[in-house]
């Protein structure tokens, strides 16, 4: 299977990016510097990250959105659910130098992203654990 790691824009890849490599930029998401991470699988999908912003009015902690585009791309995603979100209250994310509100049940914590990436990277597969929509 060939990877891709995609930092900000098709014009910064890296090409069969090791484990590791995908965690360090994972964890740079911050919403400001870094604000997309994506890990494409040839033959399978793209899955992606945003956000990292730091939310005040929750505590200090940092919400990112987890989506997932099956080959071949159609337009259609899936992505992570948080069941402890609200979905009538919306939260402020940078991803991709858009500033986007997603519904608080899509904004997951950076555990659920690692789990969704990492799971993704080993299997070529969303990970079940995960809630899916």
């Amino acid at each position: 299977m060939e990877r891709k790691l995609i930092i900000e824009s098709s014009d910064n890849v890296i090409y069969n990016p090791t484990w590791d490599q995908v965690f360090e930029f994972l964890r740079k998401l911050d919403g400001e510097t870094v604000t997309y991470v994506a890990l494409q699988i040839s033959g399978v999908g793209k899955m992606i990250a945003g956000g990292g912003d730091i939310q005040e009015e929750k505590g200090n902690i940092r919400y990112y959105l987890v989506e997932f585009f099956e080959e071949p791309f159609d337009g259609t995603s899936v992505a992570v659910k948080n069941p402890m979100g609200d979905p009538e209250e919306y939260i402020f994310l940078s991803v991709q130098g858009a500033d986007i509100d997603p519904p608080e049940d899509f904004c997951v914590l950076f555990s659920d992203v690692v789990a969704a990436f990492e799971f993704f990277y080993h299997h070529g597969k969303l990970n079940p654990d995960l809630t899916w929509q």
